[in-house]
């Protein structure tokens, strides 16, 4: 599929607890990413697999990630997240916590790339175009789960146009019907816009 890039949600209890485990099976992942010479966005999903995506990015998260950061420090293929899928969240709110974290991650690895991702579940980011997260180098991730017609409301043009910006996760469903998804994909191909579409595994097994 010509693909370089596969997204894992992650979780800050057993990083924190530097469970074995855990920490083996994360390191065998982005070994193997690298041996293909491809990319691993590691983003912050939740305290524990299994649990519900987290609505922000608290402070375990923070610490999380940037041990994270310093255990692959010397990875290229690694690539950052400060957040899966925020929601119940306002901007105002989040956004001072996306840089926390941004700025944790690049104490681990100078550098890195970090992308920050949105309100209502990681669909809007267009909050930055008047506000945006206050750190250079920062990229953003957009999930698009909604019709075509709604595809202005995430003003995905004006953002591509001045940041980094890519759609991290999209589908056809309940959300996206299928002739949608082709058009959303003629769309993103118009305008330069960046997408991965993915399933992100966890740990445990579990989809």
């Amino acid at each position: 599929w010509g693909g370089n890039l596969v997204q894992f949600g992650v979780h800050s209890t057993p990083i924190n607890a530097n469970d074995a485990k855990y920490m083996s099976g994360l390191d065998a992942l982005v070994n193997k990413v690298g041996e293909y010479d491809s990319y691993i966005l590691l983003s912050y999903r939740a305290p524990t697999p299994g649990a519900e995506i987290s609505v922000d990015v608290p402070q375990a998260a923070v610490d999380a990630m940037e041990k994270l950061a310093r255990r692959y420090a010397s990875k290229p293929q690694v690539l950052y997240g400060c957040a899966v899928e925020p929601h119940n969240i306002d901007w105002p709110t989040l956004k001072p916590q996306l840089e926390r974290c941004a700025d944790a991650i690049w104490r681990g690895a100078p550098g890195a790339v970090v992308f920050a991702t949105g309100t209502n579940w990681g669909r809007y980011v267009h909050w930055a175009l008047t506000n945006p997260v206050n750190r250079s180098g920062i990229a953003y991730k957009v999930d698009f789960y909604d019709p075509m017609s709604n595809v202005g409301n995430y003003k995905l043009i004006e953002m591509a146009a001045k940041y980094p910006m890519m759609l991290g996760e999209f589908g056809a469903g309940t959300q996206t019907p299928l002739a949608d998804l082709d058009d959303l994909l003629a769309y993103c191909e118009n305008n330069n816009i960046d997408l991965c579409n993915t399933c992100c595994p966890e740990l445990n097994n579990e989809k």
